[in-house]
């Protein structure tokens, strides 16, 4: 194991740093809504060099992409006749 990890402590666990995922974040730490972080989100994802980022695999993906909050004004505009409970996915 590599003994540069932290030690086990709370949720955290050194045993599960084995994988070969990666995790890029992009907010705005005062919560300020901007197509900037998206447009900075979609360049963290092309730079993420993995197998589903890479699509070498074409036969199976590791949910690679990026996830954002729709807002609800959006989903009334576009969605008028549906219930207040609105959901939206991609699949």
């Amino acid at each position: 194991m590599n003994t540069s990890l932290p030690k086990k402590q709370g949720v955290y666990d050194p045993w599960f740093e084995h994988d070969a995922c990666g995790v890029g974040v992009v907010a705005n730490i005062k919560g300020k809504k901007s197509n900037k972080i998206l447009r900075q989100a979609l360049v963290v994802l092309h730079n993420m060099d993995y197998r589903g980022g890479q699509g070498a695999d074409m036969n199976s993906g590791d949910g690679a992409g990026v996830l954002l909050q729709i807002p609800h004004n959006f989903l009334s505009r576009n969605a008028p006749n549906s219930a207040q409970r609105k959901a939206a996915a991609f699949i």
